[in-house]
């Protein structure tokens, strides 16, 4: 069955958009070389599954993850881009890294995004548009303002849960003081499928949507933090749901899911959204000022690189040509070490270590 037929376009019954992800640590319970073995496996179990299932998309984040793969599996990231360009593989998030989204300075994200940004430019053909930080513990509330000058017009995220904040509904408009806004989710029974199914889900969701008030929602599905992504059984069972006419099911996108919802009037949030694990954001002071000092160090040395290029002659342009590309891999090294699990210092020891 394909979406465009009539009864995936009823809208008399719910549509959940699917949305198959696979949620990928670089560092946590392993090290970075780990995780990118986990994000290749990944992929390639991804490219079978769609192979394999009509109209099935995958999603998924985190240009530091994409551009190694660029070198270590040339083959596998030309499937990747003739899928994307297909659009059967959603690039999202626009960041270098899935970051924490308290700790790093605001010159910190924006490097973010410009480097991810960049990247995803070049490798693709086009910019994120989903800004996408489903595991990250808490969003500060300049998030809108960065996120809009970054390309990025809507916004993914799970933490805090329901239990931690009390927002007025999933799906809201999302406004900085500055008066930057723009369409934020958070995501119902979490991106993961830890001890849970697709049905359970599904059902769940069902279960809510008389108190929420729309009948058009995004779920997520497939095997996270390690990769996997999703399964031949979660693709079985969304199939076998869709059928009973109950609910339509579509394999989708995040941006699909927004420009579905772009019409309806969505309460306004303002402010942080706070906050899942405090402890995190007191634990291993030593990366917290290490990342300070270096985005400072950074920041003293691209003024000092422009004075001296400006006034230094021709004499510092030929000692300091490679100047550029030296400042821009050291702020890679910052916006690896921003990612959530680093940054609060909340991976293994060993990753850590790694991050100093």
């Amino acid at each position: 069955m394909t979406e465009s037929s009539p009864r995936r376009s009823d809208r008399s019954i719910p549509r959940f958009h699917m949305i198959g992800n696979a949620h990928v640590d670089p560092a946590w319970m392993w090290g970075w070389a780990e995780g990118l073995e986990a994000f290749i496996a990944t992929c390639r179990s991804a490219l079978d599954r769609i192979a394999e299932t009509d109209e099935l998309i995958f999603t998924c984040s985190t240009a530091w993850l994409y551009a190694r793969l660029e070198r270590l599996e040339p083959a596998m990231f030309a499937e990747i881009q003739r899928c994307v360009a297909a659009g059967r593989w959603e690039v999202v998030g626009g960041w270098w890294t899935e970051a924490d989204c308290n700790l790093p300075s605001g010159e910190g994200l924006m490097r973010q995004a410009e480097i991810g940004q960049c990247y995803f430019q070049r490798a693709f053909g086009r910019p994120a548009t989903v800004g996408y930080s489903p595991d990250a513990f808490g969003h500060s509330a300049g998030l809108p303002q960065i996120l809009r000058q970054s390309g990025l017009d809507s916004y993914i995220f799970c933490r805090p849960d329901p239990t931690e904040l009390t927002l007025p509904s999933p799906l809201f408009s999302w406004q900085s003081s500055d008066g930057s806004s723009l369409p934020a989710y958070r995501v119902p029974f979490h991106y993961n499928m830890y001890q849970t199914t697709v049905t359970k889900k599904v059902r769940g969701l069902q279960s809510l949507l008389p108190s929420l008030g729309t009948d058009e929602w995004a779920l997520f599905y497939g095997v996270g933090n390690h990769g996997g992504g999703p399964t031949k059984e979660q693709i079985a069972a969304i199939e076998q749901i869709d059928g009973l006419g109950e609910v339509a099911l579509p394999f989708s996108r995040l941006d699909r899911f927004f420009s579905a919802v772009a019409d309806r009037e969505l309460p306004v949030v303002t402010g942080d959204l706070q906050m899942n694990a405090p402890g995190t954001y007191t634990s291993h002071s030593l990366i917290k000022r290490l990342n300070r000092q270096s985005e400072a160090h950074l920041l003293r040395a691209e003024v000092l690189d422009v004075l001296a290029t400006s006034f230094g002659g021709e004499c510092y342009r030929q000692l300091a040509s490679d100047a550029p590309e030296r400042l821009q891999q050291a702020w890679q090294e910052v916006c690896f070490n921003h990612f959530h699990d680093i940054i609060c210092g909340v991976a293994i020891r060993s990753a850590l270590d790694d991050a100093v």
